[in-house]
């Protein structure tokens, strides 16, 4: 869906934006709402594992912590499904 996948690109440059001794929390943190979106229909759950962990090793994260805090963050998203937004399902853009 057009705005998940918004929501993804959004996400994903604050990962990016993220300085060192914040990137890991900044992680779970941008996974999380993602994973939300997953749990709520509107993205696909590879599609946002495969970014974030790309996005993640490339900001320099190690990857056995990538695999556990995107791990915990998919975890605690799918159990915190989101939708689309009130306005956007009466056609109005937010």
């Amino acid at each position: 869906h057009p705005y998940g996948r918004r929501v993804l690109s959004d996400e994903l440059a604050a990962l990016r934006r993220a300085t060192p001794g914040h990137r890991n929390r900044t992680l779970n943190q941008t996974a999380f709402k993602a994973y939300r979106y997953v749990a709520g229909g509107l993205l696909n759950d590879h599609e946002v594992t495969t970014a974030f962990t790309a996005t993640a090793l490339a900001i320099g994260l190690g990857a056995a912590e990538v695999r556990g805090t995107l791990a915990s963050a998919r975890a605690a998203g799918l159990a915190n499904p989101r939708g689309l937004p009130l306005d956007l399902h009466n056609g109005r853009t937010p």
